[in-house]
This record gives structure tokens, sequence and C-alpha cells, in this order.
């Protein structure tokens, strides 16, 4: 089913695209559709980037301000992470041979752009601009850490599991440059290089630290789920360079 997001976004862009033509003198309207490769990879994301928006744009003197309007997405790949730390004395080690801890991390939202651009020389010119949100940060946590002999009777024994999805939204800025190129009154190709500033997220377990029971199903002692209190959640700011090539349609 499709999304009620990008259904409702493709509508509004058909009627902005149905509305009569303003004055080009001092107002103009696109619809911006961009490819972005990071620079260096961080959090296990993919390089590759995607957004979209409807601009409107504002003559003032020589140069145009702008406001868009989009949806900005950077997905990533699952990746598997070791165990970090020992389980306290009287317990048993980790068993890393059986440990599991799968993770999967995303950067999507939507976004406000805002723009000064200016005339730079014949059908070229240059913009500066920031993006504001668009980088919601989507964490995925899946783990099953033990001890090294896990059975019944065995009062050395833990099982510790785990999940959760934690997000982090909140308004970010994300500067950018770059230029256009207009290749006629309809259409123009736009080169920027973005700044992506987002806020990471690391869910880090600490091995053992639960309260653990028997099982009742003849294995050994195991903690209740995600009850870890000396877990913790760490945040850290990413500002990852982009480089951008957009597809411009004027209305």
């Amino acid at each position: 089913m499709p999304n009620p997001f990008f259904r409702q976004l493709g509508l509004g862009l058909l009627l902005a695209a149905a509305l009569p033509a303003a004055e080009p003198e001092t107002f103009t309207r696109d619809l911006k559709i961009r490819w972005g490769m990071a620079l260096g990879s961080q959090d296990n994301l993919r390089p590759a980037a995607f957004s979209f928006g409807l601009n409107l744009g504002f003559r003032l003197g020589e140069g145009t301000l702008g406001a868009e309007l989009g949806y900005h997405y950077k997905t990533g790949d699952g990746f598997v992470v070791p165990v970090q730390g020992e389980a306290p004395a009287g317990l048993e080690k980790v068993n890393h041979a059986k440990a599991g801890d799968s993770r999967r991390n995303q950067v999507d939202g939507l976004a406000v752009r805002v723009s000064w651009s200016q005339p730079l020389r014949e059908d070229w010119s240059w913009q500066v601009g920031a993006m504001l949100g668009g980088t919601r940060f989507r964490h995925e946590y899946v783990g099953d850490v033990q001890g090294e002999h896990w059975e019944d009777g065995n009062a050395h024994s833990w099982r510790d599991t785990y999940s959760g999805t934690p997000v982090k939204g909140g308004l970010t800025i994300s500067p950018y440059a770059g230029t256009t190129w207009r290749l006629s009154r309809q259409s123009s190709l736009e080169f920027n290089v973005l700044a992506l500033n987002y806020k990471a997220l690391n869910y880090v377990h600490a091995p053992g630290s639960g309260v653990y029971l028997d099982s009742h199903h003849g294995t050994g002692l195991i903690a209740d789920h995600n009850a870890f209190p000396a877990d913790r959640l760490e945040t850290k700011t990413r500002f990852v360079p982009h480089v951008e090539i957009g597809y411009v349609l004027h209305f």
C-alpha cells in the first residue's frame, strides 16, 4: 500500500504544477529531484542519498530567495556488532561464538531547504543554503548474548535478550553550496556540496547485567527481555559531506 506521505506530496506537486504561471520577474516554482553520494562512510549507512521537493522562488533584486518543502532519505544495510565488555565477576564469560547483535540504521524525514541564488554568467548561477530537518535517525537492534555454558543447573550461567528501535529527530541544520546550469526554460541541473548533519544513535549492552531466574524450560538462567538498567544509548553529532546532482523542472 503506498505511503500516505508520498501520496499526499505527489498530489500537492500535481496541484502546484496545474496552477497558472506567475510573473517570472517576481515568482518561480520548481520540482527538484536530487541524488547524493557521501564522501565518507558513517554509521553503516549507504553512501547514496535521495531527496525531492517543491521549491518556491521569490526574486529580490539581483537574487532569488528559495523555500523548498520536500523529503530526504538515506538508508543502511544490516550489520553485526561484537559484544562489548565482559560479564561481572561470579558469572561465566561471554560466549562470543553464540553472541548475536544485529543492527540497521536509517536517516530520513521531511525537510525544508532555504536558499539564496544569484546569476553567475550566461546560464549559470551560484547558490548557498541550508536543509532544515530531513535527518531523523532510526536505530534498529536485536541482541541475544549468553555465557559459555548456558545450561540447566548451572548457577553461573546467564542469557540476555534485547531489542529496540529508538529514533532521534529534532531540528538539524545541514548547510550546502553549489551552482545551477539552466538547460532550457523548463529545466536545469543543480550541483551541490551538502554537509549532512544528523544525530547518530548507538545502543550499548552491558552483558550479564540482568537479574537471572530459572527459565523453567530445562535450560540455564535468563533475564527478562530488555531488563538491563546498565545499558545505554549513545548519541553522536555527525557532519558528513555529500555531493549532490539534481534535476530541476520549472513550472
